[in-house]
């Protein structure tokens, strides 16, 4: 009789972060375990926009799988999956082939797609990552162009900032704005919203608030109330989108296809299937979870703890998701502002731990 198989699809924060303990786990039980990921590289998203700014270079943001898997003794399943079936059990590969599970663990983040229909070369969303990176470097240095970052959410801040930085370490000062369809900053954080205010005025970055943005040429960005921008480029950091792998899977999922989850990390229609970080949608006492890579990093022992209850029928972990997240938005120039419950404080010093946290965070997973 062969072994009952646990899969973990994907390499986002919780998985990475786990796998450790669900190896052991695994191993304990007697189960066979399998990584799904097409991807050799895995792009930390706290250490992005401080590679944009050039503070990191941009080997030292990425997780290598193939090495990750290896120091856990997993088999590695290098390709992409495009479909789930659950009520087969069933992932279907890019190469055409299948695999089978017994339990299943998603953690496979989610993309930002084009922001407009039929977006033109000048328009690049920041993920994927290795992509985006490319586009970045042959980003004109030229003072006469002009860049949108279109979001005007924190990763959009962020990235709007270390753009800036990225620019004015080429010798340049000015040309970057911020496109957001909210009426602030950061929306749901008014405190931070009014703090980076003053900071883009400061550093002269202009924001254009209130509607989306709908369409773009080579030459301008038009928002839905009839506003529009002069640009040469623009950068796309918009929400997330899902991965299209869910669509007709059989899960429940939300309005934008996310798996709809518990507090167990576990699927609401499929308890063999357990879903964590930005593929996932979570409702709590306070609202829906938001999608912020901070609320993966602290689901990674619960979801290990539960898939090691479940090979063995012991009883599942209920996730707090309490208490608002830390967010610390990096200026890119050396320093960063830190907010957590209404409260922000800035400086070098904000930036230096941002720096610690995610070196620690690499160095836990064997990256660096």
């Amino acid at each position: 009789m062969s072994a009952k198989r646990l899969v973990l699809l994907g390499a986002g924060h919780t998985h990475v972060l786990a796998l450790p303990a669900i190896a052991a786990a695994v191993a304990k039980a007697g189960w066979e375990l399998l990584l799904v990921c097409g991807e050799s590289k895995v792009a930390y998203s706290g250490m992005m926009t401080g590679a944009i700014a050039g503070l990191y270079r941009q080997e030292e943001i990425y997780i290598d799988i193939p090495r990750l898997a290896a120091a856990s003794r997993v088999k590695l399943v290098g390709e992409d999956a495009v479909e789930l079936n659950a009520s087969k059990r069933m992932l279907r590969l890019a190469d055409g082939s299948s695999v089978s599970y017994d339990l299943l663990s998603l953690n496979v983040g989610g993309t930002i797609g084009a922001a407009f229909p039929g977006s033109p070369q000048n328009c690049c969303p920041v993920k994927p990552v290795a992509d985006f990176f490319s586009w970045l470097d042959a980003l004109p240095a030229n003072p006469a162009r002009t860049v949108a970052v279109v979001g005007g959410g924190v990763a959009g801040v962020e990235v709007a900032l270390a753009i800036d930085a990225r620019l004015r370490a080429a010798g340049r000062r000015g040309g970057v704005f911020i496109v957001g369809a909210h009426e602030q900053l950061t929306p749901g954080y008014p405190v931070l919203s009014r703090v980076l205010g003053r900071h883009m005025q400061r550093r002269g970055i202009s924001v254009l608030l209130g509607s989306p943005a709908i369409k773009a040429s080579a030459e301008r960005i038009i928002l839905q109330n009839g506003a529009s921008a002069s640009i040469s480029e623009a950068v796309v950091a918009t929400g997330v989108h899902t991965w299209q792998g869910l669509a007709g899977s059989g899960l429940v999922v939300d309005a934008g296809g996310f798996v709809e989850i518990n507090r167990k990390l576990q699927s609401i229609s499929h308890p063999e299937v357990f879903a964590s970080g930005d593929c996932a949608h979570l409702d709590l006492a306070a609202g829906v979870l938001r999608k912020a890579g901070v609320y993966a990093v602290r689901q990674a022992p619960v979801l290990a703890a539960n898939l090691a209850a479940a090979m063995t029928g012991g009883s599942l972990h209920e996730w707090s998701g309490s208490g608002e997240a830390l967010a610390i938005v990096a200026d890119g120039l050396g320093g960063a502002i830190a907010h957590r419950n209404g409260r922000t404080v800035a400086g070098k010093w904000v930036w230096k731990w941002k720096d610690y946290l995610d070196r620690r965070f690499m160095r836990r997973v064997g990256a660096s």
